[in-house]
């Protein structure tokens, strides 16, 4: 990297240096990003705003992820977060800066935006275990779209069980900002789950919770 380079990079803290033993005697300067999301966030900026994505290559990266690590794997994976960023950038609020970035016309972002959005309402029909449902809560709520809030409202069980993992304020928050599109009642289960403090407190008022255990 240039001296330039350097600069930009401590100034905007997106990469960490290390040292790379190459050889004896042989050493050089590798650079990595200071934490994994802000890798998940470029390539969410890439698939969506590069023509080299087609529209096919975009949807297979709209995925979810089972929330139980300790059972699986021992740590997040490389693209854990990818979901969520893809969500976040499918929002309306995102296609002007997504035009900018990508050189193109509003309705070419358009378009590459409806595939993840697509890819979400697809995943909202299927039969989902507790953790893939929080997470799909989430990136609905990224894409700040109240039709695909309202159609996963509509698709979720009357009975939603969450069995055995970890329930955060935000979790919650995520799943009662859904409900809240949703006409009709729904029981909710949370045998086993552990929940951070105040997390009940995400509930409150939410009218169509007619059971909770």
């Amino acid at each position: 990297m240039t001296n330039q380079h350097d600069i930009w990079r401590a100034a905007l803290g997106l990469l960490t240096s290390f040292c790379v033993c190459l050889g004896p005697g042989h050493r050089d300067t590798g650079y990595a990003f200071s934490h994994l999301s802000l890798q998940e966030f470029f390539a969410a900026l890439h698939l969506l705003a590069s023509p080299q994505v087609d529209r096919e290559a975009l949807s297979q990266h709209v995925t979810l992820h089972s929330r139980w690590v300790q059972r699986t794997k021992a740590r997040l994976g490389l693209s854990d977060h990818l979901p969520t960023f893809l969500a976040g950038l499918a929002s309306r609020a995102c296609r002007s800066f997504l035009s900018l970035l990508a050189e193109r016309e509003e309705e070419w972002v358009a378009a590459k935006q409806e595939v993840v959005l697509q890819a979400l309402k697809k995943l909202a029909t299927r039969r989902l275990t507790g953790p893939k449902v929080v997470e799909l809560c989430h990136c609905v709520g990224e894409t700040q779209d109240p039709e695909l809030a309202s159609f996963m409202a509509r698709s979720l069980p009357q009975q939603l069980p969450f069995h055995n993992f970890l329930l955060t304020y935000a979790d919650l928050a995520s799943l009662t900002s859904i409900l809240g599109h949703r006409d009709g009642p729904i029981h909710l289960d949370f045998e086993g789950c552990p929940l951070e403090p105040r997390c009940p407190e995400t509930l409150a008022g939410c009218g169509q919770v007619e059971n909770l255990r």
